[in-house]
């Protein structure tokens, strides 16, 4: 069987018999093992290179309590998919943050689905991630993106479709950031907030309040028990109310007057399913002959005044065998619990496991008797709140670009100042807000060579939109930060902080760059046929004792994805990117790490590509060769005296092919020159206006970090770069029996450049027989020269 797919450049004798059969696309060749004819080679040109991004998402909201199911429509060609989840909490107007691209991250087993569907358990009811109304989780929401893969055949991946939102074509292509609009983030099915009941209010009734659930709620559960560990199972249910309330009165009975009950929702979603219990609500009706409301209930020490320890009083009550019950809650557990009875004084010092960075809330019951004869006085209505003396929650410090003596902190001011934006859930302004001082340590070694170098912080600022302090202070390893009260009482320290190192810069990335021991070995190239890449950069100033991650993305603005599985320690970094395929540009970046393993700096970023395998350049060179060719006229003719005579086809972008046959002697000989002949831009794109590249002023420059070897060409629409730009001969030269050579050199320009030599080539029975093709690849160095490496291709693999 003839195979001509290589050789489809070859052009036989006008008077041979078989000429017709090279020419004709009835012509069989072998690929994979199946028989096709050129016209399915032309259109095995087109078939899958990228797949396509999900055309749909759909993503569970409020119907679970402890999880969110992802499905997104199948894509054609894919083998699977990868998921990606960021996190996000409200910001002060209350709307829900929106992540940026590096904020989403894989889940466990999320990088490989063979399904369309993918079940993220955020809550697993372990110890540590309990299944309780208390889990941060109910507080934050869920942003999801998919991408469908299959390395299996080679395809690029698709781009990420968006929960919430689908990518905008308008703004992906402009490179416009975080191109996509989100419509509403996925969260669980979570139990009402603030849930509360009266205490002594009423001598007939409980009223409970609460405060809304988010998301589409049909209705609420009220359930009541004798325990604060009251809940769906253990508890009564006493009403089923509409999602749009938000209180409820429970008639008392005069036997229950006195007797505590709690009270705890559960809200009923719009599947029907069912979420955790709220907080616990303490709750009763006041009893004939009760003690009068305490009141006066305020604390004596314990606000930023104290550590470990929060005191209170109250004013006594008068009369004969009064004792006093203490409950607190706090500022991350709305429940009430009791802390303390049997008081006989008015006043109570709590140490009971109380923590830095939250706000205790504390009321005072008067009582008398005991047991079932037990009197209670309704709970007291001032709202005595507590705290600690905390560090700052939040503490982060950066290295300056331009200074590498100092580097500057930034850190939250501390619960109880007025500046602190997750200050206090008390009902009235505060009139003791502490003015407070700070001192700032810094070290080598995180170790104990802690060294005070308050004395070095400069120009301390206070940002009245977040609370957050900044300063300059010498540099330093690590720092931590303490509070300091207006009697010198010093905080703990707040948790260590390394500064995050300096962006890297010079990033340069090969392109189809020569990297010894890689590139002059085929074998190291990935299953696509392209070779590593390198990366080579300089370290910041101050050095990044943590190394360094690199990020790697298919357009220049946005979508980088981590492709270090550990830093890298060196400033150099050869990558073997499985999926990437000739002629796609990929884009990179690198951020310096500290010890802790933190960045916050990246570099700027630079494209590359990796060269071709011989057999891969083959395969590329070939799509310029058979499309230029179908497009002449004579050479496709029945007949094989209609093959005689001259012909032209123009390239899509420039320059043309000539094509000549003629008698020699008993034979013939063609002759087919290519002159600046072109069909394809680099990435197919006329003038690169995606963004590939941008100048100083953050505008797309075409020229910036483009190599010298690659060749521009204007067009209509502006100016586009060459893929394979060819000049040089193709001919052919055969006798009567169809059998001869071929002659003749292609140089080629563009993203690849490098040559075809057909010297060594036998036509036999009218097709490529024997012999090889001389292919010469000129790889770029670092000093932007040529390595050329020459190799004879044996005639089959153009054949393939």
């Amino acid at each position: 069987m003839k195979k001509t797919l290589f050789a489809a450049s070859i052009a036989c004798s006008v008077l041979l018999t078989s000429c017709a059969d090279m020419f004709q696309e009835r012509v069989a060749m072998q690929q994979a093992s199946n028989n096709i004819n050129l016209a399915t080679m032309f259109n095995a040109a087109k078939e899958i290179e990228k797949l396509d991004t999900p055309s749909q998402i759909f993503v569970s909201n409020g119907q679970y309590s402890n999880q969110i199911v992802i499905n997104w429509k199948e894509v054609s060609g894919a083998r699977s998919y990868s998921l990606e989840r960021a996190e996000a909490v409200k910001d002060e107007s209350g709307k829900w943050e929106i992540p940026d691209e590096g904020d989403y991250d894989f889940l466990e087993h999320s990088n490989f689905i063979d399904g369309t569907t993918y079940t993220d358990t955020i809550i697993d009811g372990s110890p540590s991630n309990e299944l309780k109304y208390s889990n941060e989780a109910y507080e934050r929401a869920f942003f999801y993106r998919v991408c469908a893969k299959n390395a299996l055949d080679k395809y690029e991946d698709s781009l990420y479709i968006y929960s919430g939102g689908h990518l905008e074509k308008e703004k992906y292509e402009s490179g416009e950031k975080k191109a996509y609009e989100i419509a509403e983030p996925s969260i669980l099915l979570a139990p009402p907030t603030n849930v509360t009941a009266s205490c002594g209010e009423y001598e007939d009734k409980i009223e409970i309040k609460w405060t809304k659930a988010e998301g589409s709620i049909s209705n609420y559960k009220i359930y009541r028990g004798e325990s604060d560990d009251v809940n769906e199972n253990n508890g009564t249910l006493l009403k089923t109310l509409y999602g749009s309330d938000v209180s409820y009165t429970v008639p008392v009975e005069a036997n229950q007057k006195g007797k505590e009950f709690y009270f705890t929702i559960v809200s009923v979603g719009a599947s029907g399913r069912e979420s955790v219990g709220s907080s616990v609500a303490l709750g009763y009706a006041l009893k004939g002959d009760a003690p009068a409301r305490v009141t006066d209930v305020e604390i004596t020490s314990g606000r930023g005044d104290t550590k470990g320890i929060i005191s209170l009083k109250w004013k006594a009550l008068s009369g004969t065998g009064i004792q006093y019950r203490v409950y607190r809650y706090s500022s991350i557990d709305s429940s009430l619990k009791a802390l303390k009875d049997e008081i006989t004084g008015n006043t109570y010092d709590d140490n009971k496991g109380v923590k830095t960075n939250i706000f205790y809330y504390y009321k005072v019951q008067a009582y008398t008797g005991s047991g079932d004869s037990e009197v209670k006085g309704p709970l007291s209505e001032e709202i005595a709140e507590g705290y600690l003396l905390s560090p700052p929650k939040s503490v982060t410090v950066q290295r300056k670009d331009d200074d590498i003596t100092t580097n500057t902190i930034f850190f939250s001011a501390a619960i109880g100042s007025q500046p602190c934006t997750t200050n206090s859930d008390a009902t009235k302004e505060k009139e003791d807000w502490k003015t407070y001082t700070y001192n700032v340590y810094g070290s080598e070694d995180s170790g104990s060579s802690w060294v005070d170098i308050t004395n070095t912080m400069q120009n301390l600022t206070l940002s009245s939109e977040d609370g957050m302090y900044q300063a300059d202070v010498e540099d330093h390893k690590f720092y931590k930060v303490a509070t300091v009260n207006g009697s010198l009482l010093e905080s703990d320290c707040s948790e260590t902080v390394a500064p995050a190192p300096r962006k890297a810069t010079n990033l340069k990335v090969s392109k189809n760059g020569w990297i010894a021991g890689y590139t002059n070995d085929d074998n190291k190239a990935n299953a696509n046929g392209v070779h590593a890449i390198k990366l080579t950069w300089s370290a910041p100033v101050g050095g990044a004792d943590g190394g360094y991650h690199v990020y790697r993305s298919t357009k220049p603005d946005g979508g980088f994805k981590k492709v270090t599985d550990s830093p890298v320690t060196d400033t150099t970094w050869i990558y073997l990117d499985e999926q990437a395929k000739a002629g796609n540009l990929y884009y990179y970046r690198v951020l310096s790490l500290n010890s802790l393993s933190k960045g916050a700096n990246y570099s700027d970023s630079d494209f590359g590509y990796g060269a071709l395998t011989t057999y891969q350049y083959v395969r590329e060179y070939i799509k310029s060769t058979l499309n230029s060719q179908k497009k002449l006229t004579l050479m496709h003719k029945s007949a094989a005296t209609d093959k005689l005579g001259s012909d032209n086809s123009n390239g899509d972008i420039s320059g043309n092919l000539s094509y000549n046959a003629s008698m020699q002697g008993l034979g013939g000989r063609v002759i087919m020159h290519y002159t600046n002949y072109a069909d394809y831009y680099v990435m197919s794109d006329k003038t690169l206006s995606t963004g590939i590249f941008k100048d100083e002023n953050n505008q797309y420059d075409l020229n910036q970090n483009v190599p010298s070897f690659w060749k521009k060409w204007d067009n209509d629409e502006g100016a586009g770069y060459i893929y394979f730009l060819l000049n040089g001969n193709t001919n052919t030269t055969a006798n009567i029996s169809s059998n001869g050579t071929m002659d003749g050199t292609v140089t080629v320009d563009g993203m690849y450049p490098g040559s075809v030599v057909y010297d060594a080539i036998q036509i036999k029975g009218g097709a490529a027989g024997g012999g090889t093709y001389g292919v010469t690849r000129n790889f770029v160095k670092d000093d932007g020269n040529f390595e050329k490496i020459t190799v004879q291709a044996d005639w089959t693999w153009g054949e393939k």
